[in-house]
């Protein structure tokens, strides 16, 4: 009976992992952000500092697929996961937000350090190692959107989460290969607060 509970156990531990993984990439998958990200703003008011969400956006990516298959598009996102991944400080999370979308949760983090994680980010990106990828698809490129929930602000996640968005739109607007923090979206979280 104690080998059937330590094998049900390891069994029930797989499938707790592949539930909360992408199983393309290996970060997180969108179910995980979701609940990580309610947990962290609910958890945000105990803390003296603020709490920065990066939407990054694989620019141009439908076309990417369209020129290079989807086989080469997943070669791809596993790239830009691992540069991601590579740039991440111990407490931030990455996740596969949808598609060719990611997020990055940098908890007890101010808007001038969340800018500076998502610049290096930007750049892991640029300076990733293409070679496995046809020769026109080297030189992939992110946009960043960073959106700060400032401390003891009591901000829902889907507040957070539109001024994200709102940025890497921004950032998309000026050209892409970029990164925005959405000003008015910040603005407006702190007079939620």
């Amino acid at each position: 009976m104690t080998r059937y509970n330590a094998d049900l156990a390891v069994m029930n531990a797989r499938l707790s992992t592949f539930a909360l993984t992408d199983g393309l990439t290996g970060v997180s998958n969108r179910r995980d952000f979701d609940e990580k990200l309610r947990r962290s703003l609910q958890d945000q008011p105990m803390h003296a500092a603020s709490l920065a969400l990066l939407l990054i956006d694989v620019d141009h990516f439908k076309r990417f697929n369209d020129n290079f298959g989807h086989l080469v598009g997943d070669e791809c996102l596993k790239l830009v996961a691992a540069a991601i991944r590579s740039v991440e400080r111990a407490d931030d999370f990455t996740a596969r937000y949808g598609g060719e979308e990611f997020a990055l949760i940098l908890p007890a983090t101010t808007r001038a350090d969340a800018l500076m994680v998502a610049e290096r980010v930007r750049l892991a990106v640029a300076a990733m190692d293409c070679s496995a990828l046809p020769n026109p698809a080297r030189g992939l490129t992110v946009s960043i959107g960073v959106g700060i929930a400032v401390a003891n602000a009591n901000i829902q996640p889907r507040t957070l989460l539109e001024a994200a968005d709102s940025a890497l739109y921004l950032a998309k607007q000026s050209g892409r290969n970029c990164v925005r923090d959405g000003m008015a979206s910040g603005q407006q979280l702190q007079q939620i607060a």
